[in-house]
């Protein structure tokens, strides 16, 4: 961990407070500390959410890893179709909806809230965006684990 943990949680409970309309003055008191200490325990805080809240859950991680593995399979065997919801979620040992459920965050959207990793028609069909291709490499290449030389040999 690159933060002390006691630092983190501080910082989080100060940005929760900002959020809450708690100003920066009673924060100082609240943590004994000046007001621009306050504000730089906020700020950092924030940054700290920011990056939480940009990291994949398991499952996202793993409906992404489970979706580029069934479409290339299916390239490879020269259907083009592109799998629905429950086939992915099936393979995976998971309940029909569990995909759509799973895929919420992942998906292509307009709001701020969305990765646009996949995108998910609402006929149930599913497939990876460019976006979407790139982190199933990121996550393949972390499965497989780091190369010990340039030949690729590990």
């Amino acid at each position: 961990m690159l933060i002390d943990e006691g630092l983190r949680h501080g910082a989080l409970l100060a940005w929760q407070c900002s959020q809450d309309g708690v100003r920066p003055p009673t924060i100082a008191e609240m943590f004994d500390c000046t007001v621009e200490e306050a504000r730089t325990m906020i700020e950092t805080g924030r940054m700290i959410e920011a990056i939480e809240q940009a990291f994949l859950s398991s499952r996202e991680r793993e409906l992404i890893v489970c979706l580029g593995d069934l479409q290339l399979e299916r390239m490879h065997a020269g259907d083009l179709s592109m799998p629905r919801g429950w086939e992915v979620s099936g393979r995976l040992g998971r309940s029909a909806g569990w995909a759509a459920t799973a895929s919420r965050r992942l998906r292509q959207g307009d709001r701020g809230d969305t990765l646009n990793l996949i995108h998910y028609a609402a006929n149930g069909y599913v497939w990876m965006l460019p976006a979407g291709w790139a982190m199933y490499a990121l996550l393949r290449n972390a499965q497989e684990g780091p190369a010990d030389d340039a030949t690729g040999q590990t």
